[in-house]
């Protein structure tokens, strides 16, 4: 475990997360801030297009609305729960105004991933479309060596941050709240996911248009129950925020005050960490829906930030401040935090809504990121191995459920870490490929 910890820590360096600011603040500005100055376009070809028959089509192809949804499936997890209260507890109040304003940043990160993941996609021998990052590394970069070393560690994470930290917190806050045995919950939840994987993309897609959108909108609502509830203390919570963000005092004067340094390290870290943004995860599922153009697809991208982070995330940590759940001398976090923060409005019934919400969360990201390791796999070895992937997966599910993953978190932070690093690479060096002015304007 010091291993591990000296290894994250000299990854998460820093001078990485001042490369993932600096790279979405160079990509912003090269757009004139397209994610602000152009909200009203991307909301139009996104959020209001899912009102449009095409995009709920039902052949064979994979629709817009089931691609975001499968790809919000693998984004909303945990981390839009557990990372928030994390991040507060571990950075202060100050690390959401950070999480919130790399989250920004992200937006252009994301949008590029995308852009370039359709602009540079591919049939391999088999007639299968490859279009996640190592697509553009190879297609765009002639790297066939990054993008088989970026494919690698996406399956090395999609077995530990994508499957064991995800089944350990469904078995955990299920035992906690009903004392259901760990090794019951694993091999319950491996057999749904099983019926699923086995079914195919198509069915993965077909779970996520039905899980996303319902746990989506009721995480949403009980969150801004609770916000509205403490509605009076929304400015001062604000100006909390912000004098934390920018004090170079710890909080508290003790353990869990960490002033500026922390403050930024913990609301971007957290950041990526749920959106994912700057990764490159998510082409393989936004990149399901072969029919999009780059901007479009670029665009689903900022959705899917905006959604995950700017909603979601900010809900959360609205709800944890505004409801004075948070304290600097508590040692209360993760899920404890939360449901203590929903507690004040509805009671004892906040730790089963909790329970329900995490458990929703990791199962649809259990599901969806089965995608992006399943694809991976496939680009290196290029032959279809799905049944072997699935029965590990499986196998990796239980095992999750089973034991303590602390380490899995660390190591997987890890392989993110390089994934990001390799990206953004990527990202700045095809800087010049993509026609930004006339994509956009298209």
């Amino acid at each position: 475990m010091s291993f591990v910890y000296i290894i994250n820590n000299i990854v998460w360096s820093p001078v990485l997360l001042v490369f993932f600011i600096l790279s979405g603040i160079y990509f912003s500005c090269k757009t004139h801030f397209f994610q602000i100055t152009r909200c009203k376009t991307w909301l139009k070809y996104t959020l209001f297009s899912l009102f449009d028959k095409k995009s709920h089509d039902n052949g064979k192809k994979i629709s817009s609305f089931e691609a975001v949804c499968t790809s919000l499936g693998a984004s909303i997890g945990t981390g839009n729960i557990v990372g928030v209260a994390t991040s507060i507890t571990m950075g202060g109040p100050g690390a959401v105004f950070w999480l919130l304003v790399s989250s920004v940043f992200s937006m252009m990160l994301i949008f590029f991933e995308n852009y370039l993941g359709a602009l540079y996609r591919y049939k391999n021998k088999q007639t299968k479309t490859v279009n996640g990052a190592y697509a553009y590394m190879e297609k765009g970069l002639n790297a066939k060596w990054m993008g088989v070393i970026y494919a690698l560690l996406t399956v090395l994470t999609s077995f530990g941050m994508g499957n064991m930290a995800q089944s350990n917190s469904i078995s955990t806050v299920i035992y906690e709240s009903f004392k259901v045995p760990p090794l019951i919950t694993g091999l319950s939840t491996a057999i749904l996911i099983g019926i699923i994987l086995f079914g195919g993309l198509k069915r993965i897609a077909k779970i996520s248009a039905v899980l996303v959108p319902f746990m989506g909108i009721m995480y949403i609502a009980g969150g801004l129950i609770v916000i509205i509830f403490h509605i009076r203390e929304f400015t001062d919570t604000v100006k909390y925020i912000l004098s934390c963000a920018f004090s170079f005092k710890s909080v508290s004067g003790g353990l869990m005050g960490y002033g500026i340094t922390q403050a930024v390290k913990y609301g971007v870290s957290r950041g990526v960490f749920t959106n994912e943004a700057g990764i490159g995860t998510s082409l393989p599922l936004l990149g399901a829906n072969e029919n999009e153009t780059p901007v479009k697809q670029g665009m689903w991208g900022i959705f899917q930030v905006f959604i995950d982070t700017i909603v979601i995330c900010s809900i959360t940590a609205l709800a944890i401040l505004m409801s004075k759940a948070y304290s600097p001398d508590s040692d209360v976090t993760g899920a404890l935090l939360c449901a203590k923060a929903f507690g004040t409005v509805f009671g004892k019934f906040s730790d089963v809504f909790i329970t329900v919400s995490i458990t929703l969360f990791a199962f649809a990201t259990l599901a969806s990121f089965s995608v992006l390791g399943f694809k991976a796999m496939e680009y290196i070895f290029k032959k279809d191995h799905s049944f072997l992937y699935t029965v590990l997966y499986l196998f990796f599910i239980v095992m999750g459920s089973i034991n303590s993953v602390g380490i899995v978190f660390e190591i997987s932070d890890i392989f993110n870490g390089l994934m990001a690093i390799i990206n953004l690479t990527a990202l700045l060096l095809l800087r010049k490929k993509i026609n930004i002015r006339n994509g956009i304007n298209s």
